[in-house]
This record gives structure tokens, C-alpha cells and sequence, in this order.
């Protein structure tokens, strides 16, 4: 998206597809920017307006997920924490297998999510003192106000 999208997908896709996913390209590119000026901004969030506008026409209603309907906050993101790279999930992508096995369906996902987690935590926790060799703990110092 931000460094070879633009080099590859020229000349491979329809005009009319590449210069939509230039439109993403730009908007991302200018809202990973610390400090741009309100103009850019609101020059930003137009973009990302017409590309799900574009997006709709381009590949149909049926392919707009929760992700390009997410596109349109950006902006707004930008405006309360700042530039994207303060409030990405990246450190969380390699993690996202694991949250999707704690959603078991789809009401609800973010209390499911936390549930399981504490399930899994109280589980872990469990094991560790259900082990054998954890009667073999001793501590150097006694312990007892708290």
C-alpha cells in the first residue's frame, strides 16, 4: 500500500481500479505524517470518502467489509491521537489468530474475546500450581502483610 503498491499495480489493474487505490495510497501516506496542517486533513478524508465511494461503484456493495466502512474514521483518528502510527494494531496482527479462536460467534466479539482470554489465563494459572514440581517452590524471605 504505502511503498510498492503504486510501482507494481501500474499498468496490471484497470485505470479506473489504480487511481482509486492511489486515492487510499495518499490518504494513508499523508495521515502517517506527525503535524499536517488542517487542509491536509481535510484533503485526506475527501480521499478516503471518494475511494469507498469508488470502491462501492468499482467492485459492488457486496465487497465493502468492516474495513473499508473503517476507512472513513481515519480522519477523525487522526484528529484525537494523531498520526496513525500512534494508534495502529500492527503489534497485534500476529496475535489475530488467536482472537479470532476466542470469538465463537458473532455477537458480542469484544466480550467474548475477554472472557476467553481470562479463561485461558485462570487455565495457565491452574496448570502452574496443579504441576508437580511447583510444591517444590520455597521463598528466601516469609511473606504475610499483603
Amino acid at each position: 500500500l504505502l511503498y510498492l503498491g503504486p510501482v507494481v499495480l501500474k499498468n496490471i489493474i484497470n485505470e479506473k481500479c489504480y487511481l482509486n487505490f492511489m486515492c487510499l495510497h495518499v490518504s494513508i501516506f499523508i495521515l502517517l505524517k506527525s503535524n499536517i496542517s488542517n487542509n491536509l486533513l481535510k484533503f485526506s478524508k475527501k480521499l478516503l470518502n471518494y475511494f469507498i465511494s469508488n470502491f462501492i461503484s468499482i467492485y459492488g456493495r457486496e465487497w465493502v467489509s468492516h474495513n473499508v466502512h473503517a476507512l472513513q474514521h481515519l480522519s477523525d483518528d487522526y484528529s484525537r491521537f494523531g498520526s496513525l502510527d500512534n494508534c495502529s494494531a500492527f503489534p497485534f496482527e500476529n496475535h489475530m489468530k488467536v482472537l479470532k479462536k476466542y470469538v465463537r460467534k458473532s455477537n458480542q466479539p469484544l466480550q467474548q474475546a475477554v472472557k476467553r482470554y481470562n479463561e485461558s489465563i485462570c487455565y495457565s494459572l491452574k496448570s502452574i500450581l496443579t504441576e508437580p514440581n511447583f510444591k517444590k517452590f520455597t521463598f528466601k524471605n516469609k511473606h504475610s502483610e499483603g
